[in-house]
């Protein structure tokens, strides 16, 4: 508006409100993309200032499709004096957040346990809302607490639940069968209507992402073999599913999934690439369609991992009490992309589907629309990130 000056009238004033109040709802989302909402993310000030930058000419760059598409106004000058304010602005907003979080309005937090997990976390990201004290806490964490602390007012967690809290998984070495009966439920409204928003998103993704399901056709025949690999994987109540995606490794391959890691030479030239950009999993949308799959929960592994893991991690099998999907909660966690190329033995691959099954049991928990929508979003941004 400023470019406007004397000319501005109520006209104007509402055309423009109009257009990027509407426009506005993008940004947002695009700022949720790169994760702008992430709390973690956001202390460190270097990566903030990449990342909103980056947003922006993001949104700069979608603005101007918009107008394009739909010129109700032309607004040049101010749209780039509109993407400067909100530049400063989110810098400045996510700044003193972290500072504001980071220095009042904490939760005081009392570990009554050998926990180093949680007091490490808690001192490393002061923009979550904990401090660390043994004086009037608002938070006291124990799992063997007298009358005395219920008189000090402070709100009493055990275990699992401060791990729910602040690290938003559950702890497998401290489940127990009380907590799964109260805590794993059906859903039944949600998963209806989470349904009919699997199969919308479905066809809208199969019709955007054919071209490069098509091309790719093409790539794999040409070098060779059948197009589809489709493997047997347990699905919901361990229920048998047949996945369905492009083939990217040497016809008759053997060997275990996790001994090779990025580097597994049984990959095709071509499934190297596919397995980049992701475009091997893009068939498992007719699997979401179907039913078999979501495109949010818990990943699904072959009949002959999950055999070998029930052994292994114990309450394995609750991973299986919901639908699986496509990309879930345990796929955000960074241990999860640092490790996940990096499995060479059986040991390795304990350790890493023992942390990933506490964050399935995390999602399947506290599974709604809400964490969806953030499962999905962060999803994005780690597939662009690549």
């Amino acid at each position: 508006m400023i470019g406007f000056g004397q000319n501005l009238n109520k006209e104007i004033f509402s055309d423009h409100l109009v257009s990027f109040s509407f426009l506005y709802i993008f940004w947002i989302i695009i700022f949720a993309f790169f994760g702008l909402y992430d709390l973690k993310s956001i202390k460190r000030y270097s990566y903030l200032i990449t990342r909103i930058s980056i947003s922006i000419i993001f949104c700069i760059i979608l603005s101007v499709l918009f107008f394009y598409l739909f010129p109700l106004i032309t607004p040049k000058t101010n749209l780039l004096i509109f993407s400067v304010l909100i530049w400063l602005f989110t810098l400045i907003t996510r700044r003193l957040f972290v500072v504001v979080f980071s220095s009042f309005f904490k939760t005081k937090i009392s570990i009554m346990i050998e926990e180093n997990e949680l007091k490490e976390a808690i001192t490393e990201h002061p923009q979550l809302g904990f401090q660390l004290t043994d004086e009037n806490p608002d938070i006291i964490v124990s799992e063997d607490l007298d009358y005395k602390a219920l008189l000090r007012k402070a709100r009493i967690l055990n275990t699992i639940q401060a791990y729910e809290l602040v690290l938003q998984r559950i702890p497998l070495n401290k489940l127990t069968k009380e907590w799964i009966f109260q805590n794993l439920n059906e859903r039944d409204v949600y998963d209806k209507v989470k349904r009919i928003i699997d199969i919308v998103m479905g066809v809208v993704f199969m019709v955007i992402t054919s071209p490069f399901v098509l091309i790719s056709f093409v790539l794999i025949k040409l070098d060779g073999g059948p197009i589809f690999y489709i493997e047997e994987r347990y699905g919901k109540k361990l229920k048998n599913i047949k996945i369905i995606k492009l083939r990217t490794m040497k016809e008759n391959h053997s060997g275990t999934p996790w001994t090779e890691g990025k580097d597994d030479p049984r990959i095709t030239k071509i499934g190297k690439i596919l397995r980049f950009l992701h475009i091997d999993e893009f068939p498992q949308v007719f699997n979401i369609i179907k039913g078999d799959l979501s495109f949010i929960g818990p990943r699904p592994e072959s009949l002959n991992t999950v055999e070998f893991l029930e052994k292994e991690i114990p309450y394995y099998h609750l991973r299986h009490f919901i639908k699986p999907g496509a990309t879930g909660w345990a796929q955000l966690d960074s241990a999860y992309e640092n490790n996940s190329g990096n499995i060479s033995s059986k040991e390795d691959k304990i350790a890493y589907d023992f942390r990933k099954v506490e964050y399935d049991l995390y999602y399947i928990k506290n599974r709604s629309f809400i964490l969806d929508l953030d499962i999905l979003l962060k999803s994005l941004k780690l597939f662009f990130k690549q």
